[in-house]
């Protein structure tokens, strides 16, 4: 059973970041454009239909779209051209996994803060996204995933399938106020769980930190931090991983160390 209350792709912060990727990847997508633009302060429905107009014709649409805010008046301009600027730089993006990182790093992020409540729970969602990302090597692979993803991440919270033995797969946010007899921490690796772009972040870490404390104690009896010893980067080149410096700070007395050629043996 894959646990999200609500469908993870389906929720609107996720929605977001994926409308500007698919801007990138079909600049006619007029959904994902109408979605983007009315995030940018001081546009409304009437300005963003007038941009659309103005760029649907266009052969590049992204290389029209400086050109098409020149009517926006002058308070709105600062942010109009961050956005352009923005647009360029995911144009230019090597991987799926950057392009979210730079959508998270512009002024979305100060979007996400005022319009959703519980932003910092969204941010984790976005970060795990990013990590999805960066398992594609092209945005046209990632984004036609996502439909199949979708179906995978789409079970339902349901209080009458508790009792029933059963794996279930969840964010850890989805987990808050639940509690299984065994739960298994995926990649507590250092440099994936704190997350480097939560590192960035003011306080980046002591929320990470209060993330690993509502994953630990989901477990009733029994706890499972698990690490990879070697990981792949985008390029395909190998890296030796770590435990975390959540699990280095825990007392050494508190639990065992188990290789996975123990296990096998």
């Amino acid at each position: 059973e894959v646990r999200s209350g609500l469908r993870f792709f389906e929720q609107a912060h996720v929605k977001d970041v994926l409308a500007y990727l698919r801007i990138v990847h079909n600049p006619y997508d007029e959904v994902a454009w109408r979605r983007v633009l009315l995030m940018i302060p001081g546009i409304g429905n009437v300005r963003a239909a007038r941009i659309w107009e103005r760029i649907r014709g266009s052969s590049d649409p992204l290389e029209e779209l400086e050109e098409a805010g020149d009517f926006l008046p002058s308070y709105v301009l600062p942010s109009w051209r961050r956005f352009v600027e923005d647009l360029t730089a995911l144009r230019g993006a090597q991987s799926p996994g950057e392009s979210v990182e730079i959508v998270l790093n512009s002024d979305y992020r100060d979007y996400l803060r005022t319009a959703y409540d519980d932003p910092e729970s969204r941010l984790e969602d976005l970060y795990q996204l990013a990590v999805l990302a960066r398992q594609y090597g092209s945005l046209e692979e990632f984004l036609t995933q996502l439909v199949l993803l979708g179906e995978l991440y789409g079970g339902e919270l349901r209080p009458d399938l508790y009792d029933q033995e059963r794996l279930v797969l969840s964010s850890v946010h989805q987990a808050k106020g639940l509690e299984w007899w065994a739960v298994f921490v995926l990649r507590m690796a250092e440099g994936a769980f704190p997350s480097p772009m939560a590192l960035r972040e003011d306080e980046g870490e002591e929320e990470e930190r209060r993330v690993f404390y509502v994953a630990t104690t989901r477990a009733q009896q029994e706890l499972y931090l698990l690490y990879p010893i070697t990981d792949y980067t985008p390029s395909g080149s190998a890296v030796l991983m770590g435990p975390s410096r959540f699990i280095r700070e825990l007392d050494e007395d508190l639990y065992q160390v188990v290789r996975s050629e123990e296990m096998a043996g």
